[in-house]
């Protein structure tokens, strides 16, 4: 006879986990993952998607996803083309007061 209970904590990091990112024209609430990729786009600006999911060790899909939503908040900027282009991250305008 075996029970098996449910990883209550497994949600507890994910929920509690995460960056506020300011900027002009909004504010957001950054995943881990979409913390991680700015990090990596900070080293390296030209960096690629697989190269994002390799080191993170994530889904392309989940990469993608995350980096729309930076996107669509005006987080992240792709400056170029696919090939030859690089990212931009919009610099955080947090008031201090």
């Amino acid at each position: 006879f075996r029970i098996i209970l449910p990883d209550f904590n497994f949600h507890h990091n994910s929920t509690n986990d995460s960056t506020i990112y300011s900027t002009n024209d909004s504010t957001i609430r950054l995943s881990n993952t979409q913390v991680a990729i700015l990090s990596l786009i900070k080293e390296k600006n030209d960096i690629t998607i697989v190269e994002l999911a390799n080191k993170l060790n994530k889904e392309i899909s989940t990469i993608k996803k995350s980096i729309k939503t930076l996107k669509d908040a005006r987080v992240l900027i792709r400056v170029g083309n696919n090939r030859l282009g690089h990212w931009e991250i919009v610099e955080n305008k947090k008031d201090n007061n």
